[in-house]
């Protein structure tokens, strides 16, 4: 999210590997929390309301500024426009333990000192990272989510995970047993056969497309009929703009952190922690602070983007008709592709080779092998 922020305020998306003006993400990062917190509540604003479940805009004036520091004040609603993700990004991304390692980051930068940020833009980035998502946000903004009522924002976010996917992170508490919180019976305990089962289809179908003779077994109509039964199973669980800040407050979250390993950012940097991909940089901090990074987190990260389009365009009914199947396999297979192998190798269980059953480890419902 932080990434579309940069592309619609200076007219272009920087390349996630090769950053063309890495100062543009410093500044971000180190900016002022007071900023980020208006920023994102002008996102919220502006954000697409034909997505299923959007909730009614707030009629109130907001004061913003932009990631510089230079005063914004809101008069147009699309000053900071940008595709929300969808929250199977959340999921993807904190499964790499992206969120437990920066936790612990800053706690061995901040009173534990262990660790020091040796840089302006360094602690900066601590701050605003402390300040934005390891304390209560202010009342009455969106992202405010923390309450007498819901007091853990880790059981909050594992509660919409659940809700939305019927799954638990592949990771428990800090002691490995199960973190505890509420698993209403209203979840989709579905999503994963059902989407497992439409990833297989869709193989099928890229398999037949490249086929140049012998029979074809692609089913259209089974491939729609599993993407309009993800669908409903996803806009259910929206009605009335349920879930919809928690999807926005938590994809921001993970797209931050995310953000910060993306490239050798100052924090990165600091820490003497610089590699050439995202996986290594987060490997690399978690042996500094003992909490080792998923072993897959290369394919988690890039499901996370991934996967988030291909579920925003199923939940508005793009292939819920079989005349829509096809662009799956056709204009959209190099995409399906990616989804299905890196699915495929953060799950252990291979969409391309076999029927695919659940998981179920010590109670837990995970994605993960």
């Amino acid at each position: 999210m932080f990434r579309e922020i940069l592309r619609d305020t200076h007219g272009k998306l920087l390349d996630w590997n090769v950053l063309t003006n890495q100062p543009q993400y410093d500044n971000l990062l180190c900016s002022h929390p007071m900023i980020i917190a208006a920023m994102m509540e002008q996102v919220w604003y502006g954000r697409d309301m034909l997505l299923p479940g959007s909730a009614p805009l707030p009629a109130m004036p907001l004061c913003s500024a932009n990631f510089t520091g230079n005063p914004v004040y809101l008069q147009e609603p699309t000053q900071y426009s940008v595709p929300i993700p969808h929250l199977i990004y959340a999921y993807m991304v904190e499964n790499t333990r992206i969120y437990d390692i920066f936790r612990r980051v800053i706690l061995e930068c901040t009173p534990g000192e262990r660790l020091q940020a040796g840089s302006i833009k360094g602690q900066g980035g601590l701050r605003a990272s402390e300040e934005l998502f390891f304390r209560d946000p202010p009342p009455f903004f969106a992202f405010a989510l923390t309450s007498e009522l819901r007091p853990d924002p880790n059981a909050t976010r594992r509660n919409a995970y659940y809700r939305m996917f019927g799954l638990d992170l592949n990771h428990g508490a800090d002691d490995n047993k199960p973190y505890p919180y509420v698993k209403p019976a209203a979840a989709n305990r579905e999503f994963i056969p059902t989407l497992e089962a439409l990833l297989t289809e869709v193989w099928r179908g890229i398999v037949n497309a490249r086929n140049t003779s012998g029979a074809r077994d692609t089913d259209d109509e089974a491939i729609a009929t599993l993407c309009l039964r993800l669908q409903d199973m996803l806009t259910v669980r929206r009605q009335w703009g349920t879930l919809s800040r928690e999807e926005f407050w938590f994809t921001a979250m993970m797209s931050w952190f995310h953000l910060t390993v993306g490239y050798n950012s100052p924090i990165v940097s600091d820490l003497k922690a610089t590699a050439t991909s995202p996986e290594e940089r987060l490997r690399k901090l978690g042996e500094k602070v003992g909490i080792p990074s998923h072993a897959k987190s290369q394919a988690f990260f890039l499901l996370s983007d991934e996967l988030s389009l291909f579920l925003r365009n199923v939940e508005t009914g793009s292939y819920s008709n079989a005349g829509t199947v096809p662009a799956l396999y056709n204009a959209l297979q190099q995409d399906m592709e990616r989804i299905i192998t890196q699915y495929s190798v953060a799950t252990g269980r291979d969409l391309k080779a076999r029927a695919v059953v659940m998981t179920t480890r010590a109670g837990r419902t995970t994605l993960a092998a």
